[in-house]
């Protein structure tokens, strides 16, 4: 899939009123010419000094912000609004909205990292003087029909100079990360160019920058230079310094491709090392259902079952990656199509997937949904009702060893009470998995054709 990404460098001057018309004729350009994602530079409603955010600053609601709303549902576009001084509580954060094509918004992100500098011989500058720092790591999801999508990384200037909230957003599932940045003529013409190479080559994604253009008369001088690079770390577009409006095109089969040419992210050893946010938690308890098979060779102790979280995006979707080639390696017939990382990320983030732990390490995941013709794909199976679980998968090299096993027995013991049934289906042909659900306690309904194949159906009430 090919993406359309707009990119507005434009000056900002006193006139908050005049950057935000600067801006809605910008973006208006952008959309004529294609753009189905457009972004703004950061500070774009007002000078960028630390003396007078509060004096610009305005309430989410405000006039910038339903200005960017408009321009959002007037264009057809999701929208990136750059980022505004907003108030929230008296406190002033470096804000960023996002908008999707109705005008509604579906993200915000506060600047997590607070440019505070003293370079000597150079630029000085410190935001905590009149700014609040946020406290979340933000992605969104572009939507382009019911089951093509893409997952957006945001985050504003400084906070893309700490690596590990890149690679928190990769891990949560992002393919495209936005930064709307202002680097100044210290900082910009030794690391702009570089970081988000580096960026991009780290997390294997597409990295987008975009600056406000150079104002020599600012007290605060942008290095300019709006820019894209591929998940290669090539530079696929770069600006100059001037005003500029442009329509760059970039190709999403790209991410895909680079991380299976160089499986930088898949290879990572998180039983020895991982880098995890904060914001979530995900261990429903410890004591777990171990009733399994005495042939199960791990230590239960070190197991840990959990609803995953949103940072475990790619973990879980390489987990499914690595397992469905298994199977396709023995011939069996179970997960035919490719797994969408965006269908993946999606689950995640409403929090359907578990998953089971060894050293923190994730060996195994299982999907539970409800059981409608929007999660399970066979009528048939979906007009039962109840709970839809799919997707369980075990890393060949921790198969047969009772993993499996537990991770389904601590979901059943998770949703027991519901007073309604867990529906699965399995392939026909497949009597080992038949026997393994048999053997936990499900029950045999029915047999249901496939295109090319029968799937048995299976019940368990909780």
């Amino acid at each position: 899939m090919n993406l359309k990404v707009g990119i507005v460098q434009m000056k900002t001057c006193s006139d908050k009123e005049k950057n935000i018309l600067s801006a809605s004729e910008k973006v208006a350009s952008c959309a004529k010419n294609g753009a189905q994602l457009v972004i703004l530079p950061e500070i774009f409603n007002s000078p960028y000094s630390t003396a007078l955010f509060r004096e610009y600053s305005e309430p989410r609601g405000g006039s910038t912000y339903k200005a960017l709303s408009k321009m959002a549902s007037d264009n057809n576009i999701y929208l990136v609004g750059g980022s505004i001084p907003e108030l929230d509580n008296d406190k002033v954060f470096n804000t960023s909205f996002i908008f999707n094509t109705s005008g509604d918004e579906i993200a915000c992100h506060r600047k997590i990292h607070l440019f505070d500098i003293n370079v000597k011989g150079g630029q000085s500058f410190k935001e905590s003087d009149s700014l609040t720092p946020g406290d979340s790591i933000t992605t969104f999801e572009l939507k382009f029909g019911p089951s093509i999508g893409i997952i957006v990384g945001v985050c504003i200037c400084f906070d893309f100079r700490f690596p590990d909230l890149a690679r928190l957003m990769a891990q949560m599932g992002a393919s495209v990360m936005v930064v709307p940045a202002v680097f100044n003529m210290t900082t910009g013409p030794s690391h702009w160019e570089l970081m988000f190479r580096q960026r991009a080559v780290d997390n294997q994604c597409f990295t987008i920058g975009v600056a406000p253009a150079r104002d020599t008369s600012s007290s605060y001088v942008s290095y300019a230079n709006s820019i894209v690079v591929s998940p290669w770390g090539d530079v696929v577009y770069r600006a100059d310094e001037k005003e500029i409006v442009q329509v760059v095109e970039i190709d999403l089969s790209r991410v895909h491709s680079v991380r299976e040419q160089l499986p930088l992210l898949s290879a990572r050893r998180t039983d020895l090392y991982e880098i995890r946010s904060h914001d979530y938690s995900n261990i429903i308890n410890n004591q777990m259902n171990n009733n399994t098979d005495q042939n199960a060779n791990n230590n239960v102790n070190n197991r840990v079952f959990g609803i995953a979280r949103q940072d475990e995006t790619l973990e879980i979707f390489n987990v499914l990656t690595k397992t469905q080639k298994d199977l396709h390696y023995k011939n069996i017939k179970q997960w035919t199509d490719e797994w969408n990382l965006y269908e993946i990320a999606s689950l995640v983030r409403n929090n359907c997937f578990y998953t089971l732990k060894i050293h923190g390490k994730i060996v195994a995941v299982c999907c539970i949904t409800e059981n409608n013709e929007e999660n399970c794909k066979n009528k048939e199976i979906s007009k039962l009702g109840g709970f839809y679980l799919s997707k369980l998968a075990v890393l060949p090299e921790y198969q047969r060893k009772g993993n499996g096993e537990i991770l389904i027995k601590n979901i059943l013991s998770h949703f027991q009470g519901k007073n309604r049934q867990i529906i699965l289906d399995v392939w026909s042909g497949n009597d080992k998995l038949k026997s393994f659900y048999e053997k936990i306690g499900f029950h045999y309904l029915k047999d249901l054709p496939e295109i090319d194949y029968s799937v048995s159906v299976y019940s368990y009430d909780v």
